[in-house]
């Protein structure tokens, strides 16, 4: 995923010039997706966290939700049951990025 890239090597401006093309398309997950990794770069924890959980509600369950809503859900200090619950529904649907989450879930422990 080309736009992913961009965002990993800090092309910020770039996607956003994208996105604003094609805003039409808000109604995609894979817009969602890319509009929240942008987001992580501009936005403050608690917001990331409170987005993260409204994506979850409405159904997008991609990788980088859970990533960064499980990240945010640390840096704001949630209680550790919810940070759990992130967990689960992380390795649910990305059952694959286990050893990912998992070793999320060590960090928090070893706290």
């Amino acid at each position: 995923m080309c736009l992913n890239n961009l965002i990993d090597m800090g092309d910020i401006d770039m996607v956003k010039q994208y996105l604003a093309r094609f805003s039409d398309s808000e109604t995609d997950n894979l817009f969602k997706v890319i509009k929240y990794r942008l987001d992580e770069k501009e936005k403050s924890s608690e917001d990331l966290f409170i987005k993260g959980a409204e994506l979850t509600k409405s159904g997008v369950h991609e990788f980088y939700i859970y990533d960064i809503w499980l990240k945010s859900a640390i840096k704001t200090n949630k209680k550790p049951s919810l940070i759990e619950v992130i967990l689960e529904q992380a390795i649910k649907y990305h059952p694959i990025r286990k050893n990912h989450f998992d070793k999320v879930k060590l960090k928090i422990l070893s706290k």
